[in-house]
């Protein structure tokens, strides 16, 4: 069983575990710290919340993107393949007009209280 993790600036941790073929314990996961102190120093609480299948698409795009199964308002950020930041803003609606941006490969996150996620978008022509 392997089990891999990615911490976050904001102490969310995401994470998915593949095992041998036939053991059946594939999935994917979302984890959140909650720290804590105590009368015996610092201790934390690990919680599990099930991963939502956000579904973005069409990737590749050639302007609109489309985003379902998530719940509204989100912050949306938006970063280049050098990791800067070139919009960020709350999204109000389901879809992300690209169409001003020229073609290459995006990051889009997306982050409330339920969720932080990040898609890699391919912008074509």
């Amino acid at each position: 069983l392997l089990i891999t993790f990615t911490k976050f600036a904001n102490d969310h941790v995401s994470g998915s575990s593949t095992a041998r073929e036939g053991v059946g314990l594939n999935a994917n996961f979302d984890l959140t710290f909650k720290a804590s102190k105590n009368n015996n120093g610092n201790s934390f609480t690990l919680t599990n919340a099930p991963t939502l299948d956000i579904k973005v698409y069409p990737n590749p795009t050639t302007d609109i993107l489309q985003i379902d199964d998530i719940n509204l308002p989100v912050q949306l950020t938006i970063s280049n393949v050098n990791g800067q930041i070139i919009f960020q803003q709350d999204l109000e609606k389901n879809q992300l007009d690209l169409d001003k941006y020229p073609c290459g490969i995006y990051f889009i996150s997306l982050k409330n209280d339920q969720i932080f996620k990040t898609f890699k978008i391919v912008k074509i022509d």
